[in-house]
Parts: C-alpha cells; sequence; structure tokens
C-alpha cells in the first residue's frame, strides 16, 4: 500500500498530527507549534519542512524537525516553569519519545498509543480547581465546610502545598454564580424551543421535618430527542397549611420565571389533596388567562404504591394488625399445646411475607423475575 503523503516526512504535503494525537506538552498548550514553508529556509538540504516551537509562557523559540524531541521541551519546561506545574511523579512516568516512532501508514496510530490518557504534568488553573471542587461537593452532597476541615486540607497540601486558600463563603458564592447560569441557559433553551412542555409534581417531607416541592420539565427539544430539566425545589414553610392557593403561587412563579406558562401542556402528579387542588386551580387560571386546557395525569407509579399498600395492611401487615395475628397464633397454641412449634412458625409470616412483597415492589431485578413468572404463569 502506497504511503500517505501527508504522513510522509519526506513528501511537501507532509502535516504535523492533530493535537488530539499529540504529546501532553502540545495537547496542554505548554508550546506551540508550527510546520514551516520549505522556502523559508532555503540551505535546507535535506528538502524537509522545518517545524518552529514555541513555549507559550516566555519568549523561547526553537526550529526542529520531526520527530520532535519531547524530552527536551520537557525538561526546559520543568527547569523554567515549574511553579506553574502540578508534577505527577515524574521519574516513575513512561514519557515515550516520539523518536522511537516509525514514520509509516500507521505513524498516527502509534503515536497516539503512547499518549497517557493523564497529561504527566498540567498547567494549574485556578478557576478551574474551583470548578472542578465545587463540582466534588455537589456530587458527593457534602458540606460546604468539608474544605475547611483539616484532613481534607492536608490531602490537597500534599497533592500541591501552594494551592490557593479557598473559603467555603467563596465556595457558596461560586454554586450562586453557576446556578444563575444555568438558569439562563435552560430558559434561553425552553425560550427558544418550539414544542409544549409538561411538569410532574413531588411533594414530600425528609426526615427532618422539613417539606419540599419538586418541579421537573419534560419536553422534546427542536432535534426531537426527548429532555428532563429540575426547574423547582422549594422548600416549604412548616407552619403554614398547604393550600391549593399556596402551593399554585409557588408553580406559577417557577413558570413565570421561565416565561412558559402559555406552553404548559400536561401535569403528572399525586393523589394528595392539596396537589389536587392546585391542579385544578391552575387548569383554571391558565384556561382563562392564555387559553389552554392542561392535561392532568395522576402518577402510575403513586397509585400502585398506594395499592399495594393497602394490601399489605389488608392482609395485617401492619403493627398494630400484627399483634393480633400474634395474638390469636397464642391463643392456638394455648388451646392445641401438641402444635407450639408450627404456630410459633405462624408467628413470623406477616413480616416475612411484608419483607418478600416489599422487596419485589423496590427491588429491579426481582420484580422483573416476578413478572415473568406471572406471564409463564398465564401461558
Amino acid at each position: 500500500m502506497a504511503l500517505n503523503p501527508k504522513n510522509n516526512i519526506n513528501s511537501l504535503e507532509f502535516e504535523l498530527p492533530s493535537l488530539e494525537n499529540s504529546t501532553d506538552v502540545f495537547k496542554n498548550n505548554l508550546f506551540i507549534r508550527e510546520l514551516l514553508p520549505l522556502e523559508l529556509f532555503n540551505n535546507n538540504n535535506n528538502k524537509i519542512k522545518p517545524i518552529k516551537i514555541t513555549c507559550t509562557n516566555c519568549n523561547y523559540n526553537i526550529n526542529s524537525t520531526w520527530p520532535i524531541n519531547i524530552s527536551n521541551l520537557r525538561n526546559y519546561y520543568k527547569n523554567k516553569h515549574r511553579n506553574l506545574l502540578l508534577e505527577d511523579n515524574l521519574d516513575t512516568i513512561s514519557t515515550t519519545s516520539s523518536s522511537n516512532l516509525d514514520i509509516s501508514n500507521n505513524t498516527f496510530n502509534t503515536f497516539n498509543s503512547t499518549i497517557r490518557k493523564r497529561a504527566s504534568f498540567i498547567l494549574f488553573n485556578k478557576i478551574k480547581y474551583r470548578d472542578l471542587l465545587l463540582k466534588y461537593i455537589i456530587a458527593n452532597n457534602l458540606p460546604f465546610s468539608i474544605i475547611e476541615s483539616p484532613t481534607f486540607n492536608n490531602l490537597i497540601n500534599y497533592l500541591k502545598d501552594d494551592l490557593p486558600t479557598i473559603s467555603r463563603c467563596t465556595i457558596k458564592r461560586d454554586l450562586d454564580l453557576l446556578y444563575n447560569l444555568e438558569f439562563k441557559k435552560i430558559k434561553t433553551l425552553l425560550n427558544n424551543n418550539n414544542s409544549l412542555f409538561s411538569i410532574t409534581l413531588d411533594k414530600w417531607n425528609s426526615s427532618n421535618n422539613i417539606d419540599f416541592l419538586a418541579v421537573t420539565i419534560h419536553f422534546y427539544n427542536n432535534n426531537f430527542n426527548l429532555q428532563s430539566y429540575l426547574i423547582g425545589f422549594e422548600t416549604l414553610e412548616d407552619k403554614e397549611s398547604y393550600t391549593g392557593t399556596i402551593l399554585y403561587s409557588f408553580i406559577n412563579n417557577i413558570l413565570k420565571e421561565y416565561n412558559i406558562r402559555n406552553k404548559l401542556l400536561a401535569i403528572t402528579r399525586d393523589n394528595a389533596s392539596p396537589i389536587n387542588s392546585l391542579v385544578q386551580e391552575i387548569q383554571d387560571n391558565y384556561n382563562i388567562k392564555y387559553n389552554i386546557n392542561i392535561i392532568d395525569i395522576r402518577c402510575t407509579a403513586h397509585n400502585l404504591n398506594l395499592i399495594s399498600n393497602s394490601f399489605l395492611n389488608y392482609l395485617f401487615f401492619i403493627p398494630n394488625n400484627i399483634k393480633k395475628f400474634n395474638n390469636i397464633i397464642n391463643n392456638l397454641i394455648v388451646e392445641n399445646n401438641n402444635y407450639r412449634n408450627l404456630y410459633n412458625k405462624y408467628k413470623d409470616l406477616p413480616n416475612n411475607i411484608r419483607s418478600l412483597i416489599t422487596s419485589i415492589k423496590y427491588n429491579y431485578y426481582l420484580k422483573n423475575n416476578f413478572k415473568r413468572l406471572v406471564k409463564e404463569k398465564k401461558k
């Protein structure tokens, strides 16, 4: 097979590898390279295009030929700009030089295979550091105070002892900025979208007795891809009675913020009484103001949950009825002492059945296997 001229160093069509297929010193913008035309170097008897390499943090530049000696560039940067680097155990990292590469049809594949996915050293960026720190806190649901923890700071200082100090107040401000940025981004997306929107409502009480109301929006974007975003997460005052009117003010303000009140198609929700009143109020008011008929969808999963709980309650599987069940068993034991061992086994029956049903209800694997068994039984 003929050699691709773009990969052939002796060809006038020779090109440098893309940045994606380059070593860390170029991918991380420590140096920039430029392939010069032959006419700039008339004394070049080899007829090989020269490469100009320039440091991005000083005036240092050199002319090189392919393959580039990456080791010299690394050593220069380590010596001249060590304060800008995060080192990653350079002594133990294998840094294969491009001089070991053979210029052939698979040049770029070979070149790419020698590149570590993580650079051996990278430029430190304070803004990027704060961004990654904030995302770490959010993703792991950690308090802002974690960054002022001595153990956390010991870990950070071990990695790089001259990292800038960041307070929890700074991180909180970063979170506010990130929220405002994402809010504007989603609002722009929704306002530029041509489809109608549906929302789901979920109100619940946390373990520390705080009430929340979450609002999620669902829609098809202009490329017909289904998308969902959390657009509201409201903390409800525990002293208020959550009437439909009060909840309506929350929902209406959220939809007003995003400027989508006239594009609401449907609401999916549970069967709580305040939610019933809320949906009715939204339907009535939006029909008058925006001439739209909003579809009310009662959540199927919530209905199934109510049905299963009713089933469990009916079968004496709530605590009070379990006591009644145990009393019946104890009376049977008194009347028929010969069957004591058998009756004692019956005492655990409600708990065992409740555990089984709950496992099937909440465990994806068990639920699917239960469905499969039912389907096979029907056949």
